[in-house]
C-alpha cells in the first residue's frame, strides 16, 4: 500500500491517527494531503500532541462520532483553534459500544467486558453493528449530517470514535467511495487500523491475562480491537440489499446529490503527482 508512513500520524496519546491525503483514486486523483484526518478517541492527547496537531496540521474542526456516555466518559481535550462537534452515530447507550464504568479500574472493565462476548460474541456484534449503520434510521441520520458536515467545513478536520476503527472506518469507507477510491484502496485503509493498534492490543491482552483473565475472554477482546474486511463487506452487502447500490444510498438517503458530490471531489482531491 503507497504512502503508509507518510500518512501515520505519530501521536502519543490516540490511537490510530492517520491522514488520507496521498491516497489513489480514480482519473488520476489522489486525496489532498493535510486536510482530512481519521483517529481514536482524543482524551488521551499529551502536550506534543496538542502541538503537533496545532502547529503542524493546523486542525480546524474536530468530530467527535461517540455517543453523550462515551464522551462524559473521556471527554476530548481541547486544541486552540478548533470546533468541537459531537455527532454520534448510535443513540446513547447502544449494547456492545457503550463501555460502563460501574466504578471498576480500566483494566477490570475491560475483562467483564470480554467476558460478555464468550463464545463467539465480539465477531457476532460486529457483523451486526456494521449492517446497522446503514440501515437504522437515527444512524442513516447522522451519516447524512457528517457529509453536509464535510460539504460546509473549511480547514483541516479530524473526526474519530473510541479507537477511529468501526464508526470512523464506515464513515471514511463511505467518503473515500465519492472521492474515487477503488473498493481495494478503501478495504486496504480500513484493515491499516489492526497494524496501527497492534501494540495496544497486543499490550491490553498481555496485561488481561496477567490479572488472571482466560485465553477464551483475551481472544474476543482481540477481537473487539480489531477489524475484519468482513465487517466492512457486510455493509456493502447491506447497502446493496435495501438501497440497490452504493451510489443510490449516497444521492437519495443521505442527500449527496451528484452536485454535491462533484463538491467533495473539488474539495479534497486534487491530480495525482506521482
Amino acid at each position: 500500500m503507497e504512502h503508509i508512513s507518510a500518512r501515520i500520524i505519530p501521536l502519543e496519546g490516540v490511537l490510530n491517527a492517520r491522514e488520507l491525503g496521498g491516497l489513489p483514486l480514480r482519473g488520476g486523483r489522489q486525496i489532498r494531503s493535510g486536510c482530512l484526518i481519521r483517529a481514536g478517541r482524543l482524551s488521551g492527547l499529551t502536550a506534543r500532541d496538542q502541538e503537533l496537531l496545532e502547529h503542524n496540521w493546523h486542525i480546524r474542526n474536530i468530530v467527535d462520532l461517540r455517543d453523550r456516555q462515551e464522551a462524559a466518559e473521556y471527554p476530548d481535550k481541547s486544541l486552540k483553534n478548533a470546533r468541537l462537534h459531537r455527532l454520534p452515530i448510535f443513540p446513547d447507550g447502544k449494547e456492545g459500544i457503550t463501555r460502563e464504568d460501574n466504578g471498576e479500574e480500566p483494566l477490570d472493565r475491560a475483562i467483564h467486558r470480554a467476558e460478555t462476548f464468550r463464545g463467539g460474541g465480539a465477531q457476532r456484534l460486529l457483523q451486526e453493528i456494521y449492517p446497522d449503520m446503514v440501515l437504522n434510521e437515527f444512524c442513516v441520520s447522522r451519516l447524512r449530517e457528517f457529509f453536509q458536515f464535510l460539504l460546509c467545513q473549511d480547514g483541516t478536520l479530524i473526526w474519530h470514535c473510541t479507537s477511529g476503527k468501526d464508526r470512523t472506518g464506515l464513515t471514511c469507507a463511505l467518503l473515500l467511495w465519492i472521492l474515487g477510491a477503488s473498493w481495494h484502496t478503501i478495504l486496504e485503509d480500513y484493515l491499516l487500523t489492526n497494524r496501527q493498534t497492534e501494540a495496544y492490543r497486543e499490550d491490553l491482552c498481555a496485561r488481561m491475562l496477567a490479572r488472571g483473565a482466560d485465553v477464551e475472554t483475551v481472544q474476543e477482546m482481540r477481537v473487539l480491537e480489531s477489524v475484519d474486511p468482513s465487517y466492512l463487506t457486510s455493509c456493502k452487502s447491506a447497502i446493496a440489499s435495501a438501497y440497490g447500490s452504493i451510489d443510490c444510498f449516497l444521492e437519495e438517503y443521505l442527500g449527496l446529490t451528484p452536485a454535491a458530490q462533484e463538491r467533495l471531489r473539488e474539495k479534497y482531491t486534487v491530480a495525482r503527482t506521482s
